[in-house]
């Protein structure tokens, strides 16, 4: 067992809890939009979007500290790779295990968003159709009423006669 692999191991496990209360939070977030209305709710939708953006660069920023300490685990151990695997041999194994956890939490999450993110997706597809259809309607419509007026056309009432 190499403490220096260990402590970067345990670094790695607090950099994975952030990022699993941060996929916690976007997926309250994602629960939160897929319950508002795009058309009468825009501010919140907003709120909402902009709040889980944060969380996403927050998240993007701590896998750059993970993979800033995987790369040194990897020089240290000679792996071209990072995976919990390959350190198992080097870490006790309550850390593995706190890993394999922490990991598959993170799956887990990150696969219940996507999964609401697909719903959402489908259903403001179905939105933005229906908005273009009537909006079809609307032009046909108004289409149909321009015509009815271009058809009457009055006589001119003053003839120059004298030509």
């Amino acid at each position: 067992m190499n403490i220096d692999i260990n402590k970067q191991c345990l670094d790695i496990s607090e950099k994975m809890s952030i990022n699993l209360t941060h996929f916690t939070s976007i997926l309250e977030l994602s629960q939160q939009l897929e319950s508002k209305s795009l058309d009468t709710e825009v501010e919140l939708f907003n709120e909402l979007l902009e709040r889980r953006q944060g969380l996403i660069n927050e998240i993007d920023q701590v896998n750059q500290e993970l993979k800033l300490l995987q790369s040194s685990i990897n020089q240290k151990i000679g792996l071209e790779n990072f995976n919990l695997d390959s350190i198992q041999s080097y870490i006790p194994e309550n850390l593995f295990e706190q890993l394999n956890i922490q990991y598959n939490r993170i799956n887990d999450v990150i696969q219940q968003i996507q999964d609401l993110d697909k719903e959402y997706t489908k259903k403001t597809e179905m939105e933005r159709e229906a908005a273009k259809l009537k909006l079809l309607r609307f032009k046909s419509t108004l289409r149909q009423g321009q015509s009815y007026q271009n058809a009457y056309k009055p006589e001119a009432r003053f003839i120059d006669k004298q030509r």
